[in-house]
């Protein structure tokens, strides 16, 4: 039994049923027959349209389905032309051509589909016309009543061929995403058995493809099949490319603090070296956490330098199309007096593009310590903080480091600029970004609100801190930040937070102080709370209370986001120094790290 309308069946209902419908009408007072009304005849048209349009939509989705091969073609294109693949460059095009020819047949389906969509239009058209010509009733016998059930039937079946081709669509695009990995790598090891492997499945599923009765769940094992060993490919060389793409970023950052500041940063490029040395000798999953952490806090700091090189004093402004001295003294909160005699060079209030002014303020002044809560609607409680943070700083959940946090607040909260500036953006960037505010603030500092729902500013408004730019939407995440300062991403946490600077950590579990399982006090810290991980933390009351709530971007990878509470002392932690809970006796015994600490709340 045929799983598919054929075009030929398509145009013999398109000729055949009309005819039929008209002599029935002639001959019908004879007839046994049943009664349809106007509405109930439409009903049944309408029921038919609805199917079509629901093919109509599958056939755009044949066209992404298209694209995606073409992606995979083009990324072998690359593959096959690399000096790392001279042995391997015929299985490779071997692979290239199985793919070529998988999206042929695609696109011969999304043919037959189209001409059977435009056949079965004429029909609904013909049927319709021939409906509006009976203005109270019509009197159908069995036999109409049965075609139209044909027609049905068969747009079912042209229905379930869609799913179908929906699945391999599904399973292309799973497939060009993991290829795409493969096309950032120097050097592969790649197993010529696992790709020839990968090609006879590969050509098992372009023969379910033709076949018009192939079984959906044995096409999706076999898709299954082949995923997982593509991710076997995929996972002996993704973390090795990840580990020296994240080397080279760090490298090529602290290059540009080097040379533009002429400062000694070499412990920072001895502790790059250093991870880098480590990454190359261990590639277990443990050192994919440890990695991730040292980037963390090695990205915060280089960041955190580009902020401290800036003059505390004044703040540089590039003139830009638009500005006038009064709106620029107007959002800094001085005179234009002021602005003037910071500025000895400006006569009869003229100011030009691309002209460089000081503005005797400086930025620090302008920041409220409450920036969180007073701009995007955050308090500073622990718990809230973390269920806040949908990505940290660096995070890689979108396969590359976040440039800045995104978060989630209240819905349709007024998020407000933290800094007077210009803004230069204030328009959709993309799917990633949505509605985007982007404000230039001087020194060289920008910072970029994205997801917003309404846009409040538009480009070219010079406008004061605190003042509204748009409002979040309601969904996860719903507010995206970012802060750079001269091409180079810093951690938000440097405005939102008070950084105490270096801090030795190490790590301790409730086995460290000798107590006895069965004593009241064990686990219990010397607040009277129960230690908690990834929440609890010791340290020298002196430097912070009991209560303070800290932020270390070493952690900020972990289930608590890099956040704890100060919650315990003890006689060794003394001064700058901290001591983390954890459960893990193997990770506390071997714990050292001189780490980047923040100070979020003080009690």
């Amino acid at each position: 039994m045929k799983n598919s309308l054929s075009l030929r069946e398509m145009m013999f209902v398109a000729r055949f049923v009309p005819v039929v419908l008209l002599v029935l009408m002639l001959l019908s007072s004879g007839c046994s027959s049943w009664w349809v009304t106007r509405g109930e005849f439409r009903d049944e048209i309408s029921a038919i349209q609805k199917k079509l349009d629901f093919i109509t939509e599958e056939q755009k989705q044949l066209q992404d389905v298209e694209n995606a091969i073409s992606n995979i073609s083009k990324q072998l294109d690359y593959l096959t032309g690399s000096e790392e693949f001279v042995s391997n460059a015929e299985d490779l095009k071997s692979l290239q051509a199985q793919l070529l020819e998988l999206k042929k047949l695609v696109e011969a389906k999304g043919e037959l589909i189209e001409e059977n969509s435009k056949v079965t239009q004429q029909l609904l058209a013909q049927l319709d016309d021939f409906a509006n010509a009976n203005l109270q009733g019509l009197q159908l016998n069995d036999e109409i009543k049965s075609e139209l059930s044909t027609i049905q039937q068969k747009l079912d079946s042209l229905a379930e061929e869609q799913k179908r081709l929906q699945n391999i669509e599904t399973s292309i695009t799973s497939l060009s995403k993991q290829l795409e990995y493969l096309t950032g790598f120097e050097k592969l090891s790649v197993n010529i058995d696992d790709l020839k492997s990968l090609q006879e499945q590969l050509s098992d599923l372009k023969k379910m493809v033709e076949a018009n009765g192939s079984n959906v769940e044995e096409n999706n094992k076999l898709t299954g099949q082949i995923f997982e060993k593509l991710d076997n490919l995929v996972n002996t060389n993704i973390q090795q490319f990840f580990y020296e793409k994240e080397i080279k970023d760090l490298k090529s950052q602290l290059d540009i603090l080097q040379k533009r500041y002429e400062k000694d940063y070499s412990y920072l490029d001895e502790r790059i070296s250093k991870i880098g040395d480590f990454a190359a000798s261990d590639t277990s999953f443990v050192s994919i956490d440890f990695f991730l952490a040292e980037v963390a806090d090695i990205r915060s700091r280089i960041g955190q330098k580009e902020i401290e090189a800036q003059n505390s004093d004044i703040i540089t402004y590039i003139i830009q199309s638009g500005d006038t001295l009064w709106t620029i003294a107007r959002a800094y909160g001085i005179s234009v007096e002021e602005l003037k005699k910071a500025n000895p060079t400006i006569k009869d209030d003229i100011i030009y593009t691309g002209q460089e002014i000081n503005i005797p303020v400086s930025l620090d002044s302008l920041l409220r310590s409450d920036t969180l809560q007073s701009h995007f609607g955050l308090t500073y409680n622990y718990e809230i903080l973390i269920k806040a943070i949908v990505s940290p700083f660096g995070s890689y959940e979108k396969g590359y480091a976040n440039p800045g946090i995104d978060l989630k607040v209240s819905p349709f909260t007024a998020i407000k600029a933290i800094l007077p500036g210009h803004v230069v953006i204030a328009e959709k960037l993309n799917d990633e970004y949505g509605n985007t505010v982007i404000i230039d603030h001087g020194n060289g500092i920008r910072t970029v609100y994205g997801k917003l729902t309404n846009l409040m500013a538009k480009r070219g408004d010079f406008v004061r801190a605190g003042e509204i730019i748009g409002e979040s939407s309601d969904a996860t995440p719903n507010l995206h930040f970012e802060i750079w300062r001269n091409d180079i991403p810093v951690n938000p946490s440097e405005i939102f937070f008070e950084n105490a600077g270096d801090f030795n950590v190490t790590m301790y579990t409730e086995w460290d102080d000798g107590k006895n399982p069965t004593s009241p006090s064990f686990k219990v810290t010397a607040t009277g709370n129960y230690v908690k991980a990834y929440r609890t933390a010791a340290a020298d009351p002196s430097i912070f209370p009991p209560g303070t709530v800290i932020y270390i971007p070493f952690f900020s990878n972990a289930p608590n986001k890099g956040f704890f509470i100060v919650e315990d002392t003890g006689s060794g932690i003394k001064g700058k120094r901290l001591d983390i809970y954890t459960h893990d006796i193997n990770l506390a015994s071997g714990f050292k790290e001189e780490l980047l600490v923040y100070v979020v709340k003080r009690p």
